[in-house]
């Protein structure tokens, strides 16, 4: 399906039924409801507006996340096509995330949970601290 450049796309009542790459994709003993899943669509990360497109496709994500009544939030680090890194910056994108979130919504989600490797954990709790700011968000890292 095409993915507006400025747009997202909302898929509302997901159900995941696999587990994750640490286990080989197996089978979950039972189906894991999600209230829905946001897809956007990257920035070329040759372009001179990376860091500024990034954090517009952040927002549209949020937005189209607290409009669906989700009270919480998974946020995933992102790589390129196909799941080969597309110059995309752990400690970047965990900062323009965790900045957007802080800026532009901050009271939206009870919950927020980052998913990925060390350095874009440590990127997001640099933006929030220690995780326990005195905003609303506590995320959870």
């Amino acid at each position: 399906p095409y993915i507006p450049e400025h747009g997202a796309i909302l898929s509302p009542n997901v159900q995941m039924f696999r587990a994750g790459p640490e286990t080989g994709f197996s089978f979950l003993p039972e189906p894991v409801a999600i209230a829905a899943v946001v897809t956007i669509l990257m920035p070329d990360a040759a372009n001179s507006n990376y860091q500024t497109l990034l954090a517009e496709k952040v927002a549209v994500a949020l937005e189209v996340a607290a409009a669906s009544g989700s009270d919480e939030v998974i946020i995933p680090e992102l790589t390129g096509n196909n799941g080969s890194p597309q110059a995309v910056d752990p400690r970047k994108f965990g900062d323009t995330v965790s900045s957007v979130l802080l800026t532009l919504y901050p009271q939206a989600f009870k919950e927020v949970h980052y998913v990925g490797s060390d350095s874009f954990l440590s990127a997001c709790r640099l933006t929030h601290g220690d995780g326990h700011s005195e905003a609303p968000l506590e995320p959870t890292v």
